[in-house]
């Protein structure tokens, strides 16, 4: 299913050139200023992690679910393990 996931097309490309950007140019360089990307959700991070936007950035914090093995029936959500809501989601860039 997380296949399906559709990122519109420009967004992995803004990731990218924004670290190039920096990567290339000498003065950052000199100073050695990075470009790091993060991405704080109030959405499933376990989605946004199988998703090609992974491969852009170096965290994700996101709602997690807690799965627990049940003999015979398999992995099953057991628990809420992390949520993020609006609130706090604009507490973390305080």
């Amino acid at each position: 299913m997380v296949k399906k996931l559709k990122i519109l097309s420009r967004v992995p490309e803004i990731f990218k050139t924004t670290t190039e950007l920096i990567e290339s140019n000498k003065i950052y360089k000199e100073y050695d200023i990075k470009v790091e990307h993060y991405i704080v959700s109030t959405g499933m991070a376990e989605i946004i992690r199988g998703s090609e936007i992974m491969n852009y950035v170096e965290e994700i914090w996101g709602c997690e679910l807690i799965e627990e093995d049940i003999e015979g029936i398999g992995k099953v959500i057991s628990q809420i393990g992390y949520t993020i809501d609006n609130t706090s989601k604009n507490k973390s860039f305080i």
